[in-house]
């Protein structure tokens, strides 16, 4: 179980900037937190802030009317910020508040804004707000129902007159008020549902059973629709299967034969349009019959046309593709020819290109040597700039390391300054908090020995045992006490003789009376009687006037008793007196002693005041101390990296560190010279092999220059000309392999010129050919003649095939005849008849079937009323099972509230704050009725139960709900966070309420080591609690909020 250190507020609601609300000073964590502000400065917000920080959301804002407004988002004219100040918001802030507890767990919760869709605004109530918690969420809302109590919480709790609204409230307080209530819905849900089921049901059978009176009989049209549906059957041209009908026929089966029926005629009007049509196309197939014979005797005929058509054609083809030959040949003529010429120049040729090649040869020698020498010195420039880039990078590392021990060396002698300097501080500071902590417990020495002394003057004073004061005061008093001592034994004297003459009184007071009473009868006894002789002492006398006379002397003496009287008289004058002679020494003793509390108070004051200073000055001390030794540590690290924390009091060399750190920076300069000097020698034999690769390069140019003016020879160009034009690689430029070739083109040449000549042959014959044929048609009129002859042919085909096509689905014989077609539609004609007949029969059934319609209708309503009955029974049981769970809900919700409030502890706090003079007890009844539950509240005297809400004022009202909520909090003891909140919970209590109630805070804070955190508005109640409970004392912690969201803790 934890308790709240602190509470930081920033920037929420009223607090602009950041406010915090601490349990923890100078002793042990506080139990009880009292907030003081006018309405209006924040003390609302500061329980919404806890609210919100625990879940999210705060409960006066999910109202009806305020969540109303809220949803209806315009409430503002700009941005609907509701968590964060406004101002805060402007200036780019967001509101948050942190709980942090005694056992360093932490709750902070951070408001974040969204922007609304398609509107410009932003919000931030009601968003996914940033929580850090070391608790669960479930464990936060909670705390919320069980430790916090809002004014609003105990406004509608029992000023909701109807019970059921009262039981809903109650949710507030028990928080599994809301499951409960959800099932016992739930269970009323199914109850009502399954009884109008039942209901429905019940209808539904009425309803049937007068429609089955309704309808007629139609059982005898059944045997004559059945000898239909036989006949129909058995004569049917189209297939027609149909099930006979029963006297019980139901529904499915009335509409599946209807359904067929119908079906049956759809299928015979098809066949019957199909046969017409079949009429209409054999018909047609008798009148084309004498063009389909002439269309077979034209076929042949249009064959031979197109044949000789085709002949012609080859023979025109095949003439241009001799004379396209022809040209062919006298092109392939032309070329050997003209290679054969320039063969010839090229061996004309050959020995003066050979001399150009030869040159060419010897400087292509020397290049390719030129360049491998090139290559040579290149591989081991590469290797000697490789081994340059690997010496300058291990160079540069030694003076990167060279320039950073100089550094470090020059570093490390300001920071051994830094060091001596801090080390001389941290000395000076410890010595100073030495000091101050010794200043410190002497001045708490004084304030405790002034606190015993004003305690012990209290005490004195409000006991007056004035000779317990110390004997330095006894002696400047000396006068006083021995007069008020001298009253005092006087007193007692006088109070002595007082009481004595008291019970003499009394004793002579009784006698007295006896007397007189018996005086009085003598008297009334003579007057009324005329005796002569005395009543009492039995004396005669002579007249009875005379007796009457004695005995009225009696009467008028006077008595012992009234002696007494006046000593006491006396003496109580002389105590009167003595009292006011008493009141001069003690008025100026008490005067002493008050003036002695005040100087103690000044005293103790001034003691506080020197001792927060004190505390100020150990702090600032404390933390320059600190700081201090953070920068001796700091320097010692920088002095010393590899110092264990062992060793920070230990004394240092720090000479012979430094010579350590001179003599390596001495060494590494000393390698970067060296390493300098072989770069530099290496850089000079990368600069010869560079002079080299120049020469070689020279060279290379001078003999590239050589190739390049003998490739320029006029003689070698033509050559190569002629090479190029013949397709002859350079290496066959060799006079063996040119003759050879010179006599492949010859022979070639002679071959082609006898192809020629047979190819003229071959033109002079097919021209003869053409010439001889029995078509004569130009050649550019054949294609179009062709085409048309081809399209004739196939029109006739096709002509012929379709006729064959259509006939061939009435008969499988290979050719009609005039005999087929006669046969044929005298067949057709007499099915279509009989198909035309059935349709007929099939529609006059289907209209007898409508007539046993109500009939089926019967039937099915007869098997719905035995299915709707056998429902009834399942249906009974099911909501007698509901109703057993409903009466087990009740048990539990009755049983539940009854644990969760227990009425003892809330009548035993109900009567520690001083509750209505009569109706002194409280009773909590849950209730669940058919209209739901309800919590039936009452107020008990001793002969009757009374509504509160009716009879019990509003402050009286407020201790009831204080009572509910307090025993509810202190039952229900939070196993995380046991701190309770109650913003301003004293409305309109009566001052005995208000010290009631004083008392039970002080009883729970200190018996029972609860924490709790009250607000108010009311002074008169905030200064009656820091009289009742001073802070020092009792360890209570007052806060006043002075102005809008600024909190100051009060000493």
């Amino acid at each position: 179980m934890s308790k709240i250190k602190n509470i930081k507020i920033d920037d929420f609601r009223i607090y602009k900037g950041s406010q915090e609300f601490s349990f923890s000073g100078t002793g042990p964590l506080s139990n009880l937190m009292v907030i003081y502000a006018p309405n209006g400065y924040g003390k609302t917000s500061f329980f919404d802030a806890v609210e919100w920080c625990y879940a999210s959301k705060i409960r006066r804002f999910e109202t009806d009317v305020l969540g109303h407004e809220i949803n209806r988002r315009d409430y503002s004219s700009g941005d609907k910020i509701l968590i964060t100040n406004r101002q805060s918001f402007k200036e780019g802030r967001s509101g948050s508040v942190k709980i942090s507890t005694d056992d360093q767990k932490v709750i902070e919760r951070t408001a974040t804004e969204r922007k609304g869709v398609r509107v410009d605004f932003k919000y931030d109530y009601k968003t996914v707000s940033y929580l850090t918690s070391d608790y669960d969420q479930p464990v936060l809302d909670r705390l919320v129902k069980t430790n916090i109590l809002t004014q609003d919480q105990i406004d509608e709790f029992l000023r909701h007159t109807k019970p059921d609204q009262r039981f809903l409230q109650l949710q507030n307080f028990w928080p599994e008020g809301e499951n409960a209530i959800s099932i016992l819905r739930d269970l009323d849900s199914y109850v009502n549902m399954l009884q109008k089921e039942k209901v429905d049901l019940h209808g539904s059978i009425t309803l049937a059973e007068q429609q089955i009176k309704d309808f007629l009989n139609a059982e005898d049209q059944i045997l004559p629709l059945n000898k239909s549906i036989k006949d129909l059957t058995e004569n049917s041209k189209t297939g027609l299967k149909i099930e006979e009908l029963t006297n019980n026929v139901n529904k499915e089966s009335y509409q599946a034969i209807l359904a067929t029926t119908q079906t049956y005629i759809e299928r015979a009007k098809l066949i019957e349009r199909n046969s017409s049509e079949q009429i209409a196309v054999l018909l047609n197939l008798q009148k084309d019959f004498t063009n389909y014979l002439l269309w077979k005797k034209n076929e042949p005929i249009l064959d031979d046309n197109f044949s000789k058509l085709s002949e012609l054609a080859k023979l025109h083809t095949d003439l241009k593709s001799h004379k396209d030959a022809g040209k062919v040949l006298d092109t392939k003529l032309s070329f050997l020819l003209n290679s054969k010429q320039k063969l010839t120049r090229l061996l004309e040729l050959i020995d003066l290109v050979d001399v150009v090649y030869k040159t060419i040869s010897d400087q292509k020698e020397i290049v390719k040597n030129s360049r491998l020498d090139i290559d040579k010195h290149f591989h081991y420039l590469e290797g000697s700039r490789r081994v340059i880039l690997e010496l300058q990078s291990t160079l540069k590392d030694w003076i990167t390391q060279r320039d950073s021990l100089d550094k470090s060396l020059s570093e490390w002698d300001t920071e051994l300054q830094k060091y001596n300097f801090w080390k001389e501080e941290t000395e000076k500071t410890t010595k100073k908090l030495k000091e101050l902590n010794d200043s410190f417990e002497e001045n708490e020495a004084k304030i405790s020995a002034q606190i015993d002394k004003r305690s012990q003057f209290h005490a004195i004073e409000e006991k007056r045992n004035y000779e317990y004061l110390p004997e330095t005061d006894q002696e400047k008093l000396s006068k006083e006490l021995v007069e008020r001592n001298d009253i005092l034994s006087l007193i007692i004297t006088n109070k002595n003789e007082i009481e004595k003459l008291h019970s003499d009184l009394n004793k002579s007071s009784s006698l007295d009376e006896t007397f007189e009473r018996l005086i009085s009868w003598g008297e009334e006894y003579v007057k009324n009687t005329d005796a002569d002789h005395c009543p009492l002492c039995a004396t005669k006398f002579t007249d009875v006037s005379i007796l009457i006379s004695k005995i009225e002397q009696q009467k008028s003496a006077v008595t012992a008793t009234d002696k007494l009287k006046a000593d006491l008289n006396t003496a109580l004058a002389s105590e009167k007196d003595l009292l006011e002679k008493l009141a001069v020494p003690n008025q100026k003793i008490a005067l002493y002693i008050k003036h002695s509390l005040e100087l103690f108070q000044n005293e103790i004051t001034l003691l506080q005041t020197q001792r927060a200073q004190i505390t100020v000055d150990i702090s600032n001390t404390k933390n320059s101390l600190e700081n201090s030794q953070r920068e001796v540590k700091k320097s010692l690290s920088v002095l010393q990296p590899d110092l264990d924390e062992t060793d920070n009091k230990k004394d240092f060399d720090f000479q012979k560190i430094k010579s350590d750190m001179q003599l390596k920076l001495l060494e590494i300069s000393i390698k970067c010279k060296r390493l300098e000097n072989i770069v530099q020698y290496r850089n000079n034999a990368i600069s010869t092999l560079d002079n080299k690769i120049s020469i070689l390069k020279n060279k290379v140019s001078t003999s590239e220059n050589t190739i390049a003016i003998s490739r320029a020879d006029i003689t070698l160009i033509e050559a190569e000309q002629i090479m190029s034009e013949l397709n002859l690689p350079i290496d066959t430029f060799y006079k063996k392999i040119l003759n050879s070739r010179l006599s492949d083109v010859t022979t070639e040449h002679t071959s082609f010129q006898n192809e020629k000549k047979k190819n003229i042959d071959k033109i002079l014959e097919i021209q003869n050919n053409i010439n001889a044929s029995s078509v004569q048609i130009s050649e550019a009129d054949i294609p179009g003649l062709r085409l048309a002859k081809q399209d004739e042919i196939a029109e006739n085909h096709q002509k012929i095939n379709k006729y064959k096509l259509i006939f061939n689905s009435f008969s499988e014989i290979s050719e009609p005849t005039e005999d087929f077609f006669t046969k044929e539609l005298d067949k057709l004609q007499k099915y279509l008849d009989n198909v035309e007949a059935e349709v007929k029969d099939l529609e006059e059934l289907l209209i007898n079937l409508q007539v046993i319609e109500k009939n089926v209708l019967k039937n099915s309503t007869e098997r719905d009323i035995k299915r709707w009955q056998e429902k009834i029974g399942p249906l009974d049981l099911a909501i007698d099972k509901v109703k057993n769970a409903r009466t087990t809900s009740e048990k539990y919700i009755n049983n539940e509230i009854n644990n969760y409030f227990n009425q003892d502890v809330i009548n035993q706090i109900y009567s520690r704050i001083e509750p209505h003079p009569n109706l002194n007890e409280i009773k909590i009844n849950p209730k669940v009725t058919d209209k739901g539950p309800i919590l039936d509240i009452k107020a008990v005297s001793n002969d009757e139960e009374l509504d509160p809400s009716l009879y019990l004022s509003a402050g009286q009202l407020n201790v009831l709900s204080l009572s509910i909520f307090l025993a509810n909090a202190f039952e229900k003891q939070s196993d995380e966070i046991d701190t309770i909140f109650m913003d301003d919970p004293i409305q309109n209590l009566s001052d005995i309420n208000m010290l009631s109630f004083i008392d039970l805070i002080r009883t729970m804070i200190t018996k029972y080591d609860r924490q709790i955190v009250i607000s108010s508005h009311d002074e008169n109640f905030y200064k009656l609690m820091r009289n009742k409970m001073p802070s020092d004392e009792f360890n209570v912690r007052y806060y006043e909020i002075e102005s809008f969201g600024k909190a100051r803790h009060i000493l």
